[in-house]
């Protein structure tokens, strides 16, 4: 019993050495063919390599600040873990501001992202909304301003970003008041800067000139509500009464680009204005300010905020996009010199912004001097006092610009 025991634990034994033995030979055999490669445990390493990784990814953590939209001065501190892939520091940074600023309250609705890319060279960043970000009574500044700070945020993380394209479910983001079918430019279009005016004397060398009065809405579109009342009915209002007083003097011949019950399609009152061939082009908004002071803002079409008024002149054939570079030197002089007499007229009760470019959708494809201007009406304004004054700065503006007889081009 005991002979036939040792020998069943001989052969398991030699059995259980021979396996070894046949796998390792194995083993070393791959191993010296380059087949195989044995990684050991490193024992006493493992909390230095952590650590080593964890201040690694700690290096590649950038601070960048949160630009607030509406709160110019306020600004919130956060970090992001810098990659490779400029489209996830983009969607992560992007949602870190949309969750920042709808916890500040500045959002009607929350507002998601749904998607972040990148074009094949990498300069345009194309941006997609679950739904439009503005509040629908926002000005048309504090779009250009949410738009902006968003711009501001990214900036700095995205160095080799160019243009960004905004969209709402992966379609353009529509607006009535901005256009975004084009890219913005990542800087924005807000500048602090001072516009510098330019070398004319005067803009029109006629007696006669043709006024195109642009009251913002249409039977389709009501407009902003202001104070139980639709933008478009005031509007309205306001562009009637500065033809009256225009039409006062002979010398101007002021035309409505739409009457009550009209609906206005798109590129409808540049076509008009421009086969018309009128002199100069003012669209007319008015907005709900719930706080004081009354506000005015004067913004003029670029698409661009490297746009000069330098620009060489324009060919005969040119996009909807770049037909006011035919008379960019004469838009700039025709805003600054209302924007003089506005302040004159309201002497402080209304306040008054910079004259601004910016991509404002009314104004796009026309070639004649355009503004828009854009009131800002509060419980204590009385919009029987500002269309006199508005009427009479405007008038004003116009026998200013065209006093002299001769033109300095």
């Amino acid at each position: 019993m005991n002979n036939e025991k040792n020998k069943k634990i001989y052969t398991s034994t030699l059995l259980i050495f021979s396996i070894i033995g046949i796998i390792s030979g194995c083993g070393f055999f791959f191993w010296a063919n380059g087949w195989v490669i044995f990684l050991f445990p490193q024992f006493g390493t493992s909390k230095k390599n952590q650590t080593s990784l964890q201040e690694e990814k700690k290096s590649n953590k950038q601070e960048y600040l949160l630009y607030m939209p509406r709160k110019k001065n306020h600004i919130e501190r956060e970090s992001i873990l810098i990659t490779d892939c400029n489209a996830q520091v983009a969607q992560t940074s992007i949602a870190n501001w949309l969750a920042k600023i709808y916890e500040e309250g500045l959002l009607e609705k929350q507002t998601s992202l749904q998607d972040v890319s990148l074009n094949a060279d990498g300069q345009d960043l194309i941006v997609s909304f679950d739904r439009p970000p503005f509040n629908k009574q926002a000005s048309i500044y504090e779009k250009l301003f949410f738009l902006n700070s968003l711009c501001k945020t990214l900036i700095p993380l995205l160095p080799n970003v160019r243009t960004i394209t905004w969209l709402v479910h992966h379609a353009p983001l529509n607006d009535c008041h901005l256009d975004t079918t084009q890219p913005w430019p990542i800087e924005g279009f807000i500048d602090k800067k001072k516009i510098q005016q330019p070398q004319l004397k005067k803009v029109f060398n006629k007696k006669n000139l043709t006024i195109m009065l642009d009251p913002a809405g249409d039977a389709a579109n009501k407009g902003r509500l202001i104070d139980g009342t639709f933008e478009r009915g005031i509007t309205l209002q306001c562009a009637e009464y500065i033809k009256k007083t225009l039409q006062k003097d002979t010398s101007y011949r002021s035309i409505l680009t739409r009457f009550p019950g009209e609906t206005i399609e798109p590129l409808q009152n540049a076509m008009f204005s421009n086969r018309l061939q009128a002199d100069i082009f003012i669209n007319v908004n008015f907005f709900w300010k719930s706080t004081e002071p009354a506000e005015c803002f004067l913004l003029y079409y670029i698409n661009n905020p490297s746009s000069t008024i330098w620009s060489q002149q324009t060919p005969f054939w040119v996009p909807i996009t770049d037909a006011y570079k035919k008379n960019l030197k004469a838009t700039i002089l025709v805003g600054s010199t209302l924007e003089n007499n506005i302040r004159k007229e309201f002497n402080k009760t209304i306040a008054l912004n910079p004259l601004l470019g910016a991509p404002i959708k009314p104004l796009m494809g026309l070639t004649c001097p355009a503004i828009s201007i854009e009131i800002g009406l509060t419980k204590t304004t009385n919009l029987a006092k500002i269309m006199p004054a508005l009427s009479t700065a405007i008038k004003n503006s116009l026998a200013e610009l065209s006093k002299d007889d001769t033109t300095d081009t």
